[in-house]
């Protein structure tokens, strides 16, 4: 939690935020990325506030340092966990125009995070979600635990957005999607299952 307000604290000046970032990345890390999402999503509101506050600070980092890169990119994966889309595109959209490597399975969350404005938009979009993690695992060896994380985050969005208003769809496109990923290499299927 402490790094998350000397985050907020070193935000205001440009060249200190670089200077922070790069002096303390892997608690950054840690904090966005090593711990659970249930106490992640403890700190919504105040991740949800810093974004707002430092966007300015964060969107002019220099990209072509990788650990500015880095840590865009571990802003927009902590936004697609915590459901905070606006916040993605933002950020997204900035990295993406950047030299940074975004990588597939990042590109796969930018699939879902943006534009989903009905229900068929999903339908048409799983096809290539799922073909980009597919990517990601052969072309960039991410590990299955990630995938698998973003194939979680990709369905619980879907239930998230229309499971309550549009259950006899969901549960046509849980099928498709789930009889689409059922011999994959990719994913842990056992825990895909218990999903």
């Amino acid at each position: 939690m402490n790094i998350l307000n000397n985050l907020k604290n070193n935000s205001l000046i440009n060249s200190k935020l670089e200077e922070f970032i790069n002096n303390h990345f892997q608690e950054i890390y840690d904090f966005f990325y090593n711990q659970t999402q249930i106490d992640l999503y403890k700190h919504k509101q105040e991740i949800k506030q810093y974004l707002r506050q430092a966007k300015k600070q964060i969107i002019s980092l220099d990209c072509s340092n990788k650990i500015n890169g880095d840590f865009i990119a571990l802003i927009i994966e902590t936004c697609e966990k915590l459901h905070l889309f606006m916040e993605f595109k933002l950020f997204y959209e900035y990295l993406s125009k950047s030299t940074y490597t975004l990588g597939n399975r990042l590109e796969s969350s930018h699939y879902y995070c943006n534009d989903i404005k009905k229900f068929e938009d999903y339908y048409d979009k799983y096809p290539v979600i799922l073909d980009l993690l597919k990517r990601a695992y052969i072309e960039e060896e991410d590990s299955k635990e990630k995938l698998t994380a973003t194939f979680i985050n990709f369905y619980s969005t879907i239930i998230y957005d229309f499971g309550e208003r549009n259950k006899q769809n969901v549960l046509k496109l849980k099928n498709a999607i789930f009889d689409k990923v059922k011999d994959s290499t990719y994913l842990d299927k056992e825990f895909i299952n218990i999903i």
